[in-house]
């Protein structure tokens, strides 16, 4: 009868066992995957992990470049400001002394033209 069906009952038992054989490669090489998956996942994690890391430590040197450019603007403004207001006092003080001088003049002169 197993003659009938296509082969003796050793070609049958061999085919099983290679059948067999066969299944347990499977088996490992679907773990295996799974396991080359899982540390492929872990790995790809850990570097995106650590990408994003330098990234952040990337952006906070950047802000503090930017943040001591920007104290460094301030500062000059800062000093301009004081030059500007310090020139602007002195011209005021010297306006104010030529007014004074002038009008001392010219009361000296109507004093004057008044006593002639």
């Amino acid at each position: 009868m197993a003659e009938e069906a296509g082969g003796t009952t050793e070609s049958r038992t061999e085919d099983m066992h290679w059948g067999l054989l066969l299944r347990g490669d499977m088996q490992d090489l679907r773990q295996g995957l799974r396991q080359d998956m899982r540390d492929l996942r872990q790995e790809v994690q850990q570097d995106m992990r650590d990408f994003r890391q330098e990234v952040q430590q990337d952006l906070r040197v950047a802000r503090q470049e930017v943040q001591q450019d920007l104290r460094g603007f301030h500062q000059d403004l800062t000093n301009h400001k004081s030059e500007v207001r310090s020139l602007v006092d002195n011209r005021f003080y010297w306006t104010i002394g030529i007014i004074l001088t002038l009008f001392t003049m010219q009361s000296g002169l109507m004093v004057g033209l008044l006593k002639l």
